[in-house]
């Protein structure tokens, strides 16, 4: 029966993008094909694919690993002072360009770093 199992190992921070709004994602996995049970893990990053059908799992393996590409987290250090500089008035074009890059941000929880999401060479711009 393992034989009709895929399991792959995300960063745990991805998995809201794997699951997705209200499940949607998720969800069009399970009718992709001939048919899944996807279960995506927020606590160990492991989503396990489970069908009898090698491509379905295989095409539901490449989406997932396509959302793990286009959702890497990088951080850039930030002093708490110059937050209003990036996301007030200010930071105006910073924030723009960030857009036309394809990345998302955000600051963190304790105000101390950036936090940007996109593929690997978005954050690298």
């Amino acid at each position: 029966f393992n034989s009709n199992i895929t399991t792959i190992d995300v960063p745990a921070e991805v998995i809201p993008a794997i699951i997705g709004k209200g499940g949607a994602k998720i969800n069009s996995f399970r009718s992709e094909g001939a048919g899944a049970e996807v279960e995506a893990d927020s606590t160990t990053g492991k989503v396990k694919i489970y069908s009898h059908d090698a491509a379905t799992r295989e095409t539901i393996k490449s989406a997932v690993e396509q959302i793990v590409a286009e959702n890497h987290i990088g951080h850039v250090s930030i002093e708490k002072t110059t937050i209003g500089l990036v996301l007030g008035e200010p930071g105006k074009e910073v924030r723009e360009k960030v857009a036309q890059i394809g990345c998302n941000f955000n600051v963190s929880d304790d105000d101390s770093k950036l936090v940007l999401k996109g593929t690997d060479e978005q954050i690298a711009q």
